[in-house]
């Protein structure tokens, strides 16, 4: 029984392969040799020093750890996200006041950097409040507060000063940072809130209190 003619053809197109390969290995050996087959022998020429120069514990241990953060990464990417407001994009119309303030205010424990953030834009959102209500710029306003020339609450002045919710605390180990990140979304919750974390609250009700009374205070005074 003859082959089909498919296989016939694939088995003439391999045919033809190996011996243009061979024919061109023949007339070209030597570029090959300098172009492909010495810089590759110099590679594992040299991949073979460094593991027999490299004692073994050492090189085992830094396997198992590239595997082990690997692994954890892996694991991350695939569980739950946790559920927060969609960042509001710009992009069309534009985000309005409340998911602007929703998305701040909702994701600023993820880390400090999303607290930083918040706390810099509610300062921001003060110093506007207070310069229209004082007739005053921004800078005129920075000075008086530095000075202590306005008559304001110690903890605002404070905040508009450092522009923190918290006190700058030191970033904890990476390591901490992965197991702490694996449990809150395994779980789906987030670990009970640190000292620190329930001072950047109060900080945060603090501000928003101080930013309703004025607001309230204008409105009675335009009454």
């Amino acid at each position: 029984m003859k082959p089909p003619r498919s296989r016939s053809l694939l088995i003439g197109l391999i045919a033809l392969s190996i011996i243009g390969s061979i024919t061109i290995t023949v007339i070209f050996r030597q570029q090959i040799r300098s172009w492909l087959v010495t810089p590759v022998s110099y590679v594992i020429w040299y991949i073979n020093l460094i593991l027999e120069t490299v004692p073994q514990p050492i090189f085992w241990v830094i396997l198992v750890l590239g595997g082990f953060f690997l692994s954890i990464r892996t694991i991350l990417k695939n569980l739950p996200q946790p559920e927060f407001p969609p960042e509001p994009t710009y992009s069309g119309l534009s985000a309005s006041r409340y998911q602007y303030w929703l998305w701040y205010i909702s994701t600023y424990q993820i880390s400090p950097f999303s607290s930083e953030n918040l706390a810099r834009n509610l300062s921001r959102l003060v110093m506007d409040v207070l310069a229209y209500q004082e007739h005053l710029t921004i800078s005129e306003l920075e000075e008086m507060i530095r000075t202590g020339k306005l008559n304001l609450p110690e903890d605002i002045r404070e905040f508009l000063i450092t522009r923190r919710l918290a006190p700058a605390q030191p970033a904890p180990p990476l390591m901490l940072r992965w197991f702490d990140r694996l449990f809150s979304r395994r779980t789906r919750q987030r670990r009970s809130p640190s000292p620190e974390s329930l001072k950047a609250q109060q900080k945060l009700e603090r501000v928003i209190q101080f930013i309703e009374e004025r607001l309230e205070l204008q409105h009675g005074i335009n009454l």
